[in-house]
């Protein structure tokens, strides 16, 4: 997989204020509007894919009237450093909904990158959403990015969830589906988001885009 990696902020649409955001989040993200309406139209258009319970792992509860939708790599530094925003967040929004996009842009460079993001899957599959937590928490949680995850790592870090890997399923397809989603996305690079609403017909004033790292004040005003 081979991917233009073009990290960094870019423009976004404001949703309303969230509780506990404050009016400087609120005001940067305003700064990032997004002047590209296709962007938005093409969210609204794949919100099932973006939202499904079936395509991705997911965490927070089925009902939650918000979900944030997160494309990164095991690999990417900012997709670590905003891992721990997004878990900031959602301590204090119990109602938060969050889809998981693995999305190993950096496999060409970094064959942990798509190991890594293959086994999560894999984890995912077989165990469900719990169990990919848990792996994705200790991947992120050991620091090692740009190159430093280890195939050992990955292997310590599945075999603590009882991932049997001699029947692990193939993940390809999910693998494929999440790179033609970001690019359809115009997505350049990870870290990415989607802010939109959890169920139903969503619209385009309803959807915030966020193509980098942001802090977890920024995510709250986006929510």
């Amino acid at each position: 997989m081979c991917i233009a990696l073009t990290v960094g902020l870019g423009c976004l649409t404001l949703m309303p204020l969230a509780y506990g955001a404050s009016e400087d989040a609120a005001a940067q993200l305003w700064e990032y509007r997004d002047n590209n309406p296709g962007q938005l139209k093409v969210a609204v258009e794949q919100q099932q894919l973006l939202t499904g319970e079936t395509v991705s792992p997911v965490v927070g509860p089925a009902d939650a009237p918000v979900t944030l939708v997160v494309f990164f790599d095991y690999q990417c530094m900012y997709c670590g450093r905003l891992q721990n925003e997004i878990s900031e967040v959602t301590r204090n929004n119990p109602q938060l909904r969050v889809v998981f996009k693995d999305w190993p842009i950096f496999g060409s460079r970094w064959p942990a990158s798509l190991a890594a993001a293959k086994t999560g899957l894999q984890i995912w599959r077989q165990k469900g959403n719990d169990a990919y937590m848990q792996y994705h928490q200790a991947l992120f949680s050991s620091g090692k990015t740009e190159g430093t995850l280890t195939d050992n790592d990955i292997r310590v870090a599945a075999q603590a969830t009882g991932f049997a890997g001699q029947i692990a399923p193939v993940v390809d397809k999910e693998l494929e589906s999440v790179n033609s989603l970001a690019l359809k996305l115009g997505f350049g690079g990870t870290p990415a988001m989607v802010v939109m609403p959890s169920g139903g017909n969503a619209k385009a004033d309803q959807v915030t885009v966020i193509p980098g790292f942001v802090s977890a004040d920024i995510i709250r005003a986006a929510i």
